[in-house]
């Protein structure tokens, strides 16, 4: 088991669950993630949850071989 992968995909997971809570929980303003003009909270929290799925899957495949 690859540990290295392992560990940074929990940590991905963790970070897009806060950022996640925190969307929900702060007002529209207060977070602010811009792409071109507008305003996209989720894309930080998508980008971290499949970062942290396919470290978590890389790090369980290396056990494998």
């Amino acid at each position: 088991m690859k540990k290295t992968n392992l560990i940074w995909g929990i940590v991905c997971l963790v970070l897009a669950a806060i950022l996640e809570v925190l969307n929900l929980v702060l007002p529209p303003d207060s977070m602010i993630f811009y792409v071109g003009e507008q305003n996209m909270r989720w894309v930080p929290v998508v980008v971290l949850t499949i970062t942290g799925i396919v470290l978590l899957f890389t790090a369980r495949k290396k056990a494998d071989s």
